[in-house]
């Protein structure tokens, strides 16, 4: 059996982090502080604090020659060393896997043998490659080895949200009355959680972070807000958001001698920690709230990772032998997980830059050349991060090959930040009344929606929605309230209608697969196209006809025909301009309004003229009811 990466190691290169303004190397404030339990850090004002004098040096030295040596004696590896060492431990692991289901060395917590390898299948074939928050080689050692890097809550928080994605109608389908899978690993999680809560650990802090994004998504939106939020507070409380390289190191406990990380342990760190802030940054746009999990600049662990198999792997979709899924038409292709993170991450700074300037209580400050000046200092933010995408993960609609599914995030949520940067600044925005560009904006909005329309489409026609993430999912919600609203230059009304229902026909596909959270926003979207004379019972089919049920339709000025499909009710063309008025107004002012039964739509409700649309869908005083 390969043995785990033990030896302590030192690959803190120096790279650039999200916030390399601030270098603190000087001043170590912060210490790491070693006691019975743990390591913990703390600061100056902290009873556990040790004085600086009764410190010793950095918990690791900062060049890499100063690199410790190992237990035994042995010469500190250099990073290429480090490189190779994890490379190989995942690629045995890998192959072991395999042994280690036929010799039943895996307690899967009861579970049949084979539904826990069809769920954890599931993970890394996609969750885990979403903000690769898992660490796949360490787990499914630790899982045949009764090792520390997995517990029985991290495992049924792993099945969990795998069940979300799986197609078998009694993972989460209670019709029978008989208790779902689902059901049951909730339930499990929540009996573990009592016992683990108590202590601060990498294992824990996954188990949370997943079960937190699989309740966001199921529709248990306090739960999964609380759950990530406790894991926010593992990581402080551990210090797995400093980076280790800079910061010193004191004991509680005379005599014992100083425990050093190892290579697999500061691999961990580095996916868990930026895994989890992917999550946060993320889920505050989807709640309309703070990060909760903040970095102190110019300490941040490194972005890097050195274990790089996955990166090359061949990624195909995972199909289930036992169920009579569609085989996607789709040439396997190196799935690129790693360096997608790290341009994800990217975004994810973006998008809390665009949260702190636009959407919160001081943009009633900016003046009109204000806000000017900040919305051009994040496109050329944005801009940067699109001049330096690396070639292997620029994709447009329409390029050959389709990418996998996480790469779409990459290109959906670029879309989007230009959707969040606009939207406050158009008709019912918060910063309508600055009068700041509104033509402008409106069509950078209206093409960052089309983008996102164009690539969702792709997206469904090869994969189906049935697993896209609910960050997509809010892609698509974004763009699917842009395009009503607003003329769209060079569209004649059938083409503007054919998008629209393809939103609704999209954001249904995805609440009916591992999305069920999408039932508010549905709600939303169902009562502004109904209130504007569209009949969604003669639309919903339109989509699944396909293109054969059209007729010779009409020529424009540059020669092209457009088609116009036989179940689209004849509408003036001006019916948008209908709905972009008082039926949208009435949009708006329903999703912030409190205290609405979203079960039955309502008409005529409050609403808080200062909120916005976009940034937060699940504001509701009876938010219980979707917990």
């Amino acid at each position: 059996m390969a043995c785990v990466p033990n030896r302590p190691g030192n690959f803190l290169v120096p790279e650039e982090s999200p916030h390399e303004e601030t270098r603190v190397d000087g001043i170590r404030v912060h210490s790491l502080v070693q006691s019975e339990t743990g390591m913990s850090i703390h600061g100056p004002a902290s009873a556990f604090h040790v004085p600086t004098s009764a410190r010793s040096g950095p918990s690791l030295p900062s060049t890499i020659g100063d690199s410790p040596a190992s237990a035994t004696g042995s010469q500190p590896l250099s990073v290429d060393q480090i490189r190779q060492e994890l490379f190989a431990f995942s690629a045995l692991e890998f192959q072991k896997e395999y042994t280690y289901m036929v010799e039943r060395k895996i307690d899967f917590d009861g579970l049949d043998w084979e539904v826990a390898h069809h769920l954890l299948e599931l993970h890394w074939n996609h969750h885990h490659l979403g903000f690769m928050g898992t660490y796949r080689p360490a787990i499914m050692h630790s899982l045949a080895t009764h090792g520390p890097h997995c517990n029985k809550l991290l495992l049924n928080a792993l099945f969990y949200s795998a069940s979300l994605q799986s197609s078998r109608p009694n993972m989460n389908d209670s019709a029978s009355g008989v208790e779902s899978y689902g059901a049951r690993f909730f339930r499990r999680f929540q009996s573990l959680l009592a016992t683990e809560i108590q202590t601060s650990t990498t294992t824990n802090i996954a188990a949370l972070t997943f079960m937190g994004s699989a309740c966001v998504s199921n529709g248990k939106q306090t739960i999964g807000w609380l759950f990530a939020g406790i894991a926010y507070r593992m990581i402080v409380d551990m210090g797995l958001h400093i980076d280790p390289n800079k910061l010193p190191i004191s004991s509680l406990v005379p005599g014992k001698p100083q425990i050093l990380p190892t290579s697999v342990d500061l691999e961990i760190q580095r996916r868990y920690i930026w895994g989890a802030y992917l999550l946060d940054r993320f889920q505050s746009l989807y709640f309309g709230r703070p990060p909760g999990l903040n970095m102190i600049k110019g300490l941040e662990p490194s972005l890097e990772l050195l274990d790089t198999y996955e990166e090359l792997e061949l990624w195909k979709p995972y199909v289930d032998p036992f169920s009579a899924e569609r085989v996607p038409d789709f040439l396997p292709q190196p799935s690129r997980a790693q360096s997608t993170r790290t341009a994800l991450i990217g975004l994810a700074t973006i998008a809390s830059e665009i949260i702190e300037r636009f959407y919160t209580p001081k943009v009633g400050d900016l003046s009109i050349e204000d806000a000017r000046a900040e919305v051009q200092l994040v496109l050329q933010q944005l801009s940067s991060w699109e001049e330096t995408l690396p070639t292997t993960l620029r994709y447009e609609p329409g390029d050959e090959p389709v990418p996998p599914p996480i790469r779409f995030n990459l290109h959906t949520t670029f879309s989007l930040l230009h959707i969040l940067l606009h939207r406050p600044f158009l008709r019912e925005g918060h910063l309508e009344a600055l009068s700041v560009d509104e033509g402008l904006y409106r069509g950078r909005c209206v093409s960052a929606a089309l983008r996102i329309y164009k690539l969702a489409k792709i997206y469904r026609e090869v994969f189906t929605l049935r697993r896209a993430t609910y960050l997509f999912s809010y892609a698509v919600f974004s763009a699917a309230t842009i395009i009503p609203q607003h003329s769209v230059i060079n569209l004649s009304s059938s083409e503007c209608l054919e998008i629209v229902v393809f939103f609704w026909n999209a954001l249904k596909e995805l609440q009916n697969g591992a999305n069920f959270g999408l039932r508010k926003p549905i709600t939303i979207i169902k009562g502004m196209f109904e209130r504007a004379g569209i009949d969604l019972n003669v639309l919903a089919t339109m989509q699944k006809q396909g293109p054969h049920n059209v007729d010779n339709g009409t020529t424009d000025q540059m020669g092209h025909t457009t088609q116009r499909d036989q179940n689209l009710p004849n509408l003036a063309e001006n019916w948008l301009d209908g709905l972009a008025d008082d039926q949208y107004r009435d949009l708006y002012n329903e999703i912030c309004a409190e205290n609405i039964d979203w079960s039955v739509y309502v008409d005529d409700v409050g609403a808080n003229e200062n909120d916005e649309l976009l940034y937060g869908l699940f504001r509701s005083g009876r938010e219980g009811e979707f917990a």
